[in-house]
């Protein structure tokens, strides 16, 4: 394949699947090296790279597996002192003329180059917002430091996802901070008086606030639901009942807790008298049987 790039070639695609690409490395390919002045660093996983589409389209990918090759002995002395490595990679998304676009697909054929990202491409991925807010810096990039644009954060919604222990916590307490900071300038993206709840169920952002902040932090004791004013549709929501069988019971359940002191005494009044009824129908019963 035509070699469309001039940057880091670090492999050559050899395998691909619905989920991921695999391509091959020795050693060489990838070393620190100098580009253009600046040093130049691989990571091993998330390491972001790029193989292009077309003449104007790069696929992103992001490293999710490495693992050593088996070692084949060639004809040449050097071949002899070559670390190969196989490295998986999952497709994240294109750059089409400066701008990012996430998800994939097409994907490159085999026989397509792979190039490391540098810079100018990360930041055309996580720093698309010239007056965004920022959010950290970016693992393994400490010149990347990805922002959000505000307006695009409260026009829909958005979930932080992973496994336990991978930082989702510290990632909204992150956000809830910036949001804050963010409300306290002078010039500001969000409306003057603005105001957020945050539900903070296991503690995790009470002491992310100095005191005397404009912060109200409301103990667990003192919320709750108001019962007495939920209605059929609220318990709905809460207990998801099946429609046939557990919702028409439910719905009976909520109109005698709302029966007065009068209709309760009628109603008990009214079990007993069927209770009775159901006593006198199997003593009846057991009559008819000869023990």
């Amino acid at each position: 394949m035509t070699n469309l790039g001039n940057g880091w070639k670090i492999g050559t695609i050899n395998y691909i699947d619905q989920k991921i690409v695999k391509f091959n490395s020795i050693s060489t390919d990838i070393s620190d090296r100098l580009s253009n002045g600046n040093s130049r660093h691989l990571n091993s996983l998330n390491q972001y790279l790029y193989a292009f589409l077309n003449i104007s389209t790069k696929v992103v990918f992001k490293v999710v597996s490495i693992e050593e090759s088996e070692k084949t002995y060639g004809p040449e002395a050097s071949d002899k002192f070559s670390d190969k490595y196989i490295f998986s990679a999952l497709p994240l998304g294109e750059i089409l003329n400066g701008e990012y676009e996430p998800g994939v697909i097409d994907i490159p054929m085999v026989g397509s180059n792979i190039y490391a990202c540098d810079v100018n491409d990360l930041l055309i991925i996580f720093d698309n917002s010239k007056n965004g807010t920022e959010i950290g810096v970016l693992s393994g990039y400490p010149n990347v430091r990805p922002s959000i644009d505000l307006d695009q954060f409260f026009s829909g919604h958005m979930a932080i996802l992973g496994n336990t222990g991978s930082g989702k916590s510290t990632t909204a307490r992150l956000l809830v901070k910036s949001i804050y900071n963010q409300i306290k300038k002078p010039k500001s993206n969000i409306k003057q008086g603005a105001k957020f709840i945050v539900f903070d169920l296991h503690e995790d952002y009470k002491k992310l606030f100095n005191e005397g902040d404009q912060t109200c932090y409301l103990d667990q004791s003192q919320y709750f639901l108001p019962v007495g004013e939920l209605d059929i549709e609220d318990w709905v929501s809460i207990l998801s009942p099946s429609q046939r069988i557990q919702r028409p019971l439910l719905e009976r359940a909520v109109k005698y807790a709302f029966l007065n002191e009068k209709g309760q005494k009628n109603f008990m009044l009214l079990f007993r008298i069927l209770l009775s009824r159901i006593r006198v129908s199997i003593a009846t019963l057991l009559a008819n049987f000869k023990l």
